[in-house]
Order: C-alpha cells, then structure tokens, then sequence
C-alpha cells in the first residue's frame, strides 16, 4: 500500500502545500522541490545508516 500523506495521532495528514516552496502542489512545477525533497531524504538515510553502524 503506498501513500504521499503521514500518519500522526491515527489519522493521514494530507498536504495541499509544498513544503519547501509553501505552493499548492496542484499549481506550478514542483521538480525542483521534488529534488530538493529527494536531497534531504538521502541525507537523512545517509546519517542514519552511518549512526546504526
């Protein structure tokens, strides 16, 4: 089952913003977000996997 919101308190938390630019997402071209998102994502994992370790 895949999903684009996050589950908090039981419930899906559904962004209509952006959340690098604060822009709905239905509205513009996100890909720079989109890469910008994917960045910190690696950067996150990165970190973790070398704090597990």
């Amino acid at each position: 089952m895949s999903s684009k919101g996050k589950l908090a308190a039981g419930y899906m938390e559904l962004h209509n913003a952006c959340s690098i630019c604060g822009r709905p997402r239905s509205t513009g071209n996100h890909e720079r977000c989109s890469k910008a998102r994917q960045r910190e994502h690696a950067r996150r994992n990165d970190h973790d996997s070398q704090t597990v370790a």
